[in-house]
């Protein structure tokens, strides 16, 4: 499923249901190839999942992550954006953006630890991240089509609880920094690098 990196040392942050309990072994997939990763920490109440790729000698671009909670207003635009297989082979990866507007600032029954945008999302963007114009952090997909509630759109985890969450972990992520949007046309989509998204795999059985 859809992560992301969040410190150069290698650190992804993925949804905890793409690393149940039962995985012994987890790959994580970028532009260019298929890496070995290690769990760090999985909270199943907020779900979040972090894994750590391995080996120290490659460094990797992470996002930042805005935790200022004025950052998610109502009616600024959004982006889901996570890897999907490439046209040509099963083995390429290249970045989808779904664009959408933040709706409230809010998740169901006003959970002040969400918010809800404006358009459901497809089911392979759980985990994925949510970034506002400048590409940076605003939350992580979390329900991307509430079954409960057919006419919501996707929930997201505001990044303030990412941030906490990374910090318990012991994991220092790069700050976010205020940005004001211009204008009402829709903007697009953000320029991340290719390796801040991934997809994480994990296998019930050792790899090779």
């Amino acid at each position: 499923g859809a992560g992301f990196i969040v410190s150069g040392a290698g650190h992804v942050l993925t949804s905890a249901r793409h690393v149940p309990n039962s995985s012994r072994s987890i790959t994580v997939s970028i532009v260019g190839g298929k890496l070995r990763a290690t769990p760090v920490k999985v909270d199943p109440s907020l779900g979040l999942a972090i894994v750590q790729i391995q080996g120290g000698a490659r460094s990797f671009h992470s996002l930042a992550v805005q935790t200022n909670r004025s950052s998610i207003r109502p009616g600024s635009w959004v982006f889901c954006m996570q890897m999907e297989p490439g046209a040509s082979s099963r083995d390429s990866l290249q970045p989808s953006a779904h664009r959408s507007r933040i709706l409230r600032n809010s998740g169901m029954k006003a959970d002040p630890r969400y918010f809800t945008l404006s358009d459901r999302m497809p089911l392979s963007t759980v985990g994925a991240p949510v970034l506002d114009v400048s590409g940076q952090i605003l939350g992580i997909v979390t329900d991307p089509a509430p079954k409960a509630y057919p006419n919501s759109g996707a929930i997201a985890l505001s990044a303030r609880y990412i941030h906490d969450f990374l910090r318990i972990s012991g994991i220092t992520a790069e700050p976010g920094m205020q940005v004001e949007e211009r204008g009402e046309a829709a903007p697009p989509a953000p320029m991340v690098a290719n390796n801040s998204l991934v997809h994480v795999t994990a296998y019930s059985s050792l790899l090779p």
